[in-house]
């Protein structure tokens, strides 16, 4: 995965700050603010942490990353562009990420929101479990 080409073809600029953080979160394979701040700064490149939080904010609006909300952590899209439900899944044996799209899920969701007058914007799923590496 080429950062630059990921970050450009999304509309973003690819800016420093952008090209270290993608770069950060493609060799971490997830990571909070605060890791993704300490990978730059291990690589002697300077990006402040409330730079990392902006960038790891417009990754997501562009759907470049995905919000680990049970951990806080980020993790590039696996599926950029393709719609349709996103579920991270993760291993709380050896602490991967994986990410899986299902369109359906992500419709029937909808409906079940809808039947409770809610109108759903995005849909968000982390499963944890065990990978089938560590099964």
């Amino acid at each position: 995965m080429d950062i630059r080409t990921v970050i450009s073809s999304s509309g973003l600029r690819a800016t420093q700050p952008r090209l270290l953080v993608g770069s950060a979160l493609l060799a971490l394979g997830a990571g909070s603010p605060q890791q993704v701040h300490g990978w730059i700064s291990r690589k002697r490149e300077h990006v402040d942490l409330v730079t990392v939080y902006r960038v790891l904010e417009a990754f997501t609006e562009h759907g470049l990353a995905h919000p680990h909300s049970c951990s806080g952590a980020y993790s590039l899209c696996q599926h950029i562009g393709v719609r349709g439900g996103h579920t991270l899944l993760h291993c709380e044996d050896c602490g991967g990420t994986d990410e899986i799209v299902s369109p359906e899920l992500a419709e029937t969701e909808s409906h079940v929101a809808k039947r409770a007058g809610f109108h759903a914007h995005t849909h968000a799923r982390e499963l944890h479990g065990t990978c089938k590496e560590c099964s």
